[in-house]
Formats: C-alpha cells, structure tokens, sequence
C-alpha cells in the first residue's frame, strides 16, 4: 500500500474510532444504560491499537508506544494491579518518557540515529573526532 493509501487508512481508523467514542458518550450523557463494568475494558481498545499501530503502520513519532503505554496505564489503575491506582502509578509515564528518549532513535528509525548511522558503526558517537 503506497504513502497515500496508508495515511488515508490511518485517517480514517482515527475518524471512526472518534465518532464511535463521541457517540458512545452521547448515549450515556441521554440516559441509555452501558452494560455494568463495559468502562473497566477501554485500556485494552488503547493497547490493541498502539499493537496494530507498531505492528502494521509507519510509526515514526512512537505514537503506537504510547497508546500501549496509556492503555497499560488505564488496566494498571482500574484493575489496581500491583496494588496502583491512579494517583499512585503515574510514574510509569516518567518511566516511560525516559525510555522514549533512549529508544526512539531505535524503534522509530529501524535502527538507525540521526546522522544516518546504525547504531554499533564505527563513528556514529558525536562530538569524537578522528584524526586520520
């Protein structure tokens, strides 16, 4: 699937994903009932995502890890893993952050850093110079 193809797919997964949360919320803010317990499972519909986002799609900006990782939140909290909730496992964000910015130039980048060289070469350190 070409460039166009793919962004128009991934453009229209988001617009039907959003009409079909936005339409959920109206139902329930007009009085129709949702099966007890059905909000408990929205961290899995975030996981599911970030997977096929990460597995199918160009995921160059790391968007697939953090809907994972939002996703992994949301399960952690309402289902009180560990003993978290959601005022004491945020710091599974910061954890998170950290990791990004180590493994972003890996991930999203097949391996290769921003001067163009997989990591592991021979001179793709910054700032060392080589005196030929």
């Amino acid at each position: 699937m070409g460039r166009i193809g793919r962004e128009m797919v991934n453009r229209l997964i988001w617009g039907l994903f959003l009409i079909a949360i936005g339409a959920t919320l109206l139902a329930v803010n007009l009085g129709w009932e949702m099966p007890h317990g059905a909000w408990n499972y929205w961290p899995f519909l975030l996981i599911a995502m970030g997977t096929a986002k990460m597995l199918f799609g160009r995921d160059r900006e790391g968007g697939g890890l953090w809907l994972i990782l939002g996703g992994l939140y949301g399960w952690i909290s309402i289902w009180n893993v560990g003993g978290l909730t959601w005022g004491t496992a945020w710091p599974i964000f910061v954890i998170a952050g950290g990791l990004s910015v180590i493994l972003k130039p890996v991930l999203c980048r097949g391996g290769r850093v921003a001067g163009g060289d997989r990591l592991g070469d021979a001179g793709s350190q910054r700032g060392v110079d080589h005196v030929g």
